[in-house]
């Protein structure tokens, strides 16, 4: 999906209008590295254990990203410069693929905050671009403006409904727990524990119930005299 967005034909096509550059070619590139990351997350599982811990890294990448690429300036830019051009295509799929590894170990709350802000802040831009007086982007019409800010609001809706009704009709109390990983070091710890033999146990925590057991099983090797 990257390499035939990348593809002069596609690119052209794509970034004819301001709506295909932003609603269609990046949503296009971040999918491409959601799938991407969503395959490699069982082999980075022990990375992302200690580099991604409860998702803050991830969220925290796509968050910047997301952010650059929502400045007109930025999206201009793009279409200008050939540096530009060459950081969208590889920003854009590595927030995919920070959210598709960072939504999984995150708190369904913190995931419920964050998609709130995402609608927030794009029905802000296409109320900008909508009643803007001015071309923001110099790269493209007025009139492909308006259509972006249309476009963005269909999106919010559509985004504000989908995630809104899941959250009325499809919410799982069990899901709401916070059940956050443990570290690789307090599973071993916890597995020590659980295989340390029970008498060394009793014998740390107990010491006068061992000469009381010894006192009891000494007699003939049983348990009773």
């Amino acid at each position: 999906m990257i390499v035939a967005s990348a593809l002069p034909f596609s690119r052209h096509w794509l970034e004819a209008t301001l709506a295909g550059h932003v609603l269609v070619q990046m949503p296009l590139l971040a999918l491409s590295g959601w799938l991407l990351g969503s395959s490699l997350a069982p082999k980075l599982d022990r990375v992302l254990e200690r580099w991604n811990r409860f998702g803050l890294a991830g969220f925290t990448l796509a968050i910047f990203t997301i952010l650059f690429w929502m400045v007109p300036r930025s999206i201009d830019s793009a279409v200008a410069y050939p540096g530009y051009e060459m950081f969208k295509f590889v920003s854009m799929p590595c927030a995919g693929a920070a959210l598709a590894l960072s939504f999984p170990r995150t708190h369904p709350v913190f995931a419920g905050a964050l998609k709130a802000n995402l609608v927030s802040m794009a029905a802000v831009l296409a109320w900008v671009y909508t009643v803007a007086p001015v071309r923001l982007c110099n790269s493209y019409l007025a009139s492909d403006q308006k259509m972006l800010g249309t476009g963005m609001a269909v999106l919010v809706g559509v985004l504000a409904t989908h995630w809104g009704v899941r959250l009325l009709f499809e919410f799982d109390h069990a899901e709401f727990r916070f059940r956050p990983r443990l570290a690789r070091q307090d599973l071993d710890q916890v597995q020590r524990s659980l295989t340390r033999p029970m008498a060394n146990v009793a014998r740390t925590e107990h010491p006068e119930g061992e000469r009381a057991g010894s006192a009891v099983t000494g007699h003939r090797g049983g348990v009773f005299p």
